[in-house]
């Protein structure tokens, strides 16, 4: 059997969906005009999000790269802590981080 559809709402999304086309036309138009020649639209919009696909894994290897890793090390019955890299003593253990150095505790291990 066939669910009903509200016309008000069917209606509604058609509206939204041409008056977006219709701004990304605009847009579009605006961006031609700008820079003096014509531009594919399908082909921008491909290239821009390859371009912030590649953004983010370089964003992310060169974190990975760049992180230390370290443990706290408990001392004095364990109340107070020191870090594995740089011998900070701290009271408690309340950061990922050490506030001394910035290694991520994670028990000596490394980020995927």
């Amino acid at each position: 059997m066939n669910e009903y559809n509200c016309p008000i709402r069917i209606f509604t999304e058609d509206i939204q969906t041409e008056l977006s086309k219709s701004i990304e036309d605009a847009l579009f138009y605006q961006l031609k005009q700008t820079v003096g020649f014509d531009i594919d639209k399908e082909e921008l919009i491909k290239s821009l999000n390859y371009d912030r696909h590649q953004w983010e894994e370089g964003y992310q290897a060169g974190k990975r790269d760049s992180m230390k890793f370290a443990t706290w090390e408990p001392i004095e019955f364990g109340t107070s802590f020191k870090c594995s890299s740089c011998s900070c003593d701290v009271e408690w253990r309340t950061s990922q981080y050490c506030p001394d150095c910035g290694a991520y505790m994670n028990n000596g291990g490394s980020l995927k």
